[in-house]
């Protein structure tokens, strides 16, 4: 082999089959395996399929790079994703590549998708992505004169009354812990 040229084929089979008696390999598996290391090497780099045994290639390779990219920035950007947001971006991808005809994009796809991407369901927590920090000073006055044209008694807080209609999921997809903002409830 490259890494030791006083190794061959037959010794690495006759290594792996004393360490571990039950697997019975054959120089042919090895040799094999040598042959198309790049690809192997280049699918065991990746944290997500440390754990597949059998690398099977995607069927739309063009669609799920367009996916990767795509979802990758939506999570950059903060925008909460769901399995049928997933669903709907997919196909439209599939109209782009005129690949719909060929593909559902149906429950069992969301969900390998993931798994091939490490996303998994994420609460959002805390408020840490809500404050403009930077023009805090500046939102405070604009608050105050505005807050300035009514009486003190007519100003009320509504952020505990329970108006959560049409509010932002606290869930989403993710790699990561993601930092939450403060719901706006609508009426």
């Amino acid at each position: 082999m490259v890494t030791n040229p006083n190794v061959n084929q037959g010794g690495v089979a006759s290594f792996f089959n004393k360490k571990y008696q039950k697997l019975n390999i054959d120089r042919t598996t090895i040799n094999k395996i040598w042959k198309s290391r790049e690809k192997w090497l280049s699918v065991l780099s990746t944290s997500q399929t440390s754990h597949i045994f059998r690398h099977r290639s995607v069927q739309f390779p063009e669609l799920d790079k367009a996916m990767q990219i795509w979802t990758s920035q939506a999570i950059a950007d903060g925008v909460p994703l769901t399995d049928m947001i997933l669903q709907q971006k997919g196909l439209e991808f599939a109209k782009t590549l005129n690949i719909e005809d060929q593909l559902k994009c149906a429950n069992g796809w969301v969900y390998r998708f993931k798994l091939r991407n490490g996303l998994q369901r994420i609460n959002m927590s805390g408020e840490a992505n809500s404050a403009p920090l930077e023009t805090l000073p500046e939102e405070r006055l604009h608050l105050r004169t505005l807050l300035a044209k009514y009486n003190e008694e007519d100003i009320y807080n509504a952020d505990e009354t329970g108006l959560f209609f049409r509010m932002e999921p606290n869930q989403t997809l993710g790699t990561g812990k993601i930092s939450g903002r403060k719901k706006v409830k609508l009426i």
